[in-house]
């Protein structure tokens, strides 16, 4: 199924809230990320196809929720810009040293961030 835009903010889908982040002319810094953040869309409705996921936008960043609440936690934060892919993702409770550990990371390749998604979240 595919992700899911929180109530919170149904004005618009995941998929027009980072189109309307195109950048105008007159924009000092370009494009904050709209089409690398529409791929991660289509990779994330492409493996996840039976699970329930939630997105909620802070900014540009497309946090991935288990709940439909701004208020839960979240279990990956995904930024794109250009060419770039960064992740943080918090490790389970019962396979972390104490709680809240984050990993971070960064890749330039939608073929490594479709493979980290799909190994990282197996374990949520």
């Amino acid at each position: 199924m595919p992700i899911i835009r929180s109530s919170e903010q149904i004005s618009k889908s995941l998929e027009d809230f980072y189109k309307d982040l195109v950048p105008k002319v007159e924009d000092t810094f370009g494009d904050n990320g709209t089409p690398p953040m529409l791929n991660v869309l289509e990779v994330i409705n492409k493996l996840f196809k039976e699970t329930l996921i939630y997105g909620f936008t802070s900014h540009s960043t497309l946090l991935l929720m288990e709940e439909d609440n701004s208020i839960s936690d979240w279990f990956v934060a995904i930024n794109g810009y250009r060419n770039e892919y960064h992740v943080e993702y918090i490790i389970p409770k019962e396979k972390s040293l104490w709680e809240n550990v984050k990993i971070k990371g960064e890749t330039t390749s939608l073929k490594k961030l479709y493979a980290k998604l799909e190994i990282e979240t197996t374990d949520i």
